[in-house]
Parts: C-alpha cells; sequence; structure tokens
C-alpha cells in the first residue's frame, strides 16, 4: 500500500511539472503543438486595419473598465514597448527599448507573437513561459492608429492598454 501511494505521489508530481522544465530548452511538446497549432489561424494584420510598415508604440495611459477611469500606465514611460508586424500575421513585441531604431527593432530579439482569427473573431496571442508555456488571447479594437488591447477575460474587469501607431523608422 505504501508503495502505490509513493508511486502515485511520484507521478502527480512529476506530470504537474512544466513541460519546458521536462524537455528541452527548445521548448516542450506541448509547448511545439500549441505553436503549430496557432500557425493554421494566422491572418495578414492589413484586414483589421493594423499597418505592416510602422512600429505601434505602448502610451502611457491605460483605462480599467470596472472604474471607467484612465490612469497612468506604471510601465517606465523612459522605456519604450514596441509592436512591429509582418504580412504573415505574426508580430514581434520588444520591451524596454531606450530608443526606437532598426538596430533595436531587430526581429531575432523580439518575442514572436501572433494575430489569429477564430470562429470569426480576431485575437492577438501571445506567447509566455508563464503557466508553464502557453498563449494568451487578448482582445483588440482598432481605431485609426491606435490598437486597444484588453489584458484579463472577465468583461467589466478588464484594462485596456493602447498602443499608437508611429512613423516608419528611416534607414
Amino acid at each position: 500500500m505504501v508503495k502505490r501511494i509513493i508511486l502515485l505521489l511520484t507521478f502527480l508530481s512529476t506530470a504537474s511539472c512544466c513541460d519546458h522544465y521536462l524537455t528541452s530548452l527548445e521548448g516542450g511538446l506541448r509547448s511545439k503543438r500549441l505553436y503549430k497549432k496557432q500557425l493554421n489561424y494566422k491572418v495578414n494584420p492589413n484586414e483589421v486595419g493594423i499597418k505592416t510598415d510602422v512600429v505601434y508604440k505602448m502610451l502611457n495611459q491605460k483605462y480599467f473598465e470596472q472604474y471607467e477611469s484612465l490612469s497612468k500606465n506604471v510601465f517606465d514611460s523612459k522605456k519604450q514597448a514596441v509592436w512591429v508586424f509582418k504580412e504573415d500575421g505574426s508580430y514581434y513585441s520588444f520591451y524596454g527599448l531606450d530608443t526606437i531604431t532598426k538596430d533595436n527593432l531587430n526581429l531575432e530579439k523580439g518575442n514572436l507573437n501572433y494575430l489569429v482569427k477564430k470562429n470569426d473573431k480576431y485575437w492577438l496571442m501571445d506567447y509566455s513561459t508563464i503557466n508553464c508555456g502557453a498563449f494568451s488571447k487578448c482582445e483588440f479594437e482598432v481605431k485609426n492608429d491606435t490598437i486597444r488591447i484588453a489584458r484579463g477575460s472577465n468583461k467589466g474587469y478588464r484594462i485596456w492598454y493602447y498602443y499608437a501607431k508611429q512613423s516608419p523608422l528611416k534607414e
């Protein structure tokens, strides 16, 4: 009986570990499967009004649905968060930039994410190692030159962040 309990506890403890911990640095099996699954749903950002020839910079404000108020974003205003969209449905996020230049926006150094269409709705999907490696999906709206994204899933309690279109970068 004791052996069965020890075996059960051993199984449960190893099964609850993150897949990126149990497999190689290239990503766990579950992570690779989730990554490949998103590739089937990628769409061109131009379909929803997002330009691919500019960068989008995070504004220093956020909107709380619960309180119906705007407030200053805690993100350091001297450091910049930037998104770059590509026509293949991928986009790259860069955080903590001092200045926005072509050199700083090297796609190999950015975080790879996707713009996808599922069930007739568009989503921004970003991958994170949080929660053992998973995609989180965000609602968004595009108005003129601004992308407004929601963090959180409970309507009425979400926080909306804003990214404004910047001028195209010069060589």
